[in-house]
């Protein structure tokens, strides 16, 4: 995955945070760019993860990852988005807020 937006990083956070999930767990993408979901699950070494304010916000798993590597994760309204091209410009300097393997 290439990255998450700010919206979405803050969006996973303040979910996390709501529910009380541990910092030891994050949100879990499955799926590919053709649809997929958003579970809790613990993060795995061959992960990509994703941090907003401080925490591991998302993981991604190593095929997922590659199927969805020209893809941003984004929020809008209500819900999560997969975007590819360019993100909005209110978007372009916080486009990929952490990327890294654990």
């Amino acid at each position: 995955m290439k990255g998450i937006t700010n919206n979405a990083g803050l969006a996973l956070k303040e979910a996390l945070d709501a529910e009380s999930i541990p910092p030891d767990r994050c949100v879990r993408f499955v799926g590919s760019v053709h649809g997929g979901e958003l579970q809790i699950d613990r993060r795995f070494p061959d992960d990509q993860v994703f941090k907003y304010g401080g925490r591991t916000v998302l993981a991604v798993g190593p095929e997922t990852a590659g199927s969805c590597r020209r893809h941003t994760l984004d929020y809008e309204g209500d819900h999560f988005n997969l975007v590819t091209g360019a993100p909005r410009a209110e978007e372009r300097l916080t486009q990929v807020v952490h990327c890294g393997h654990m």
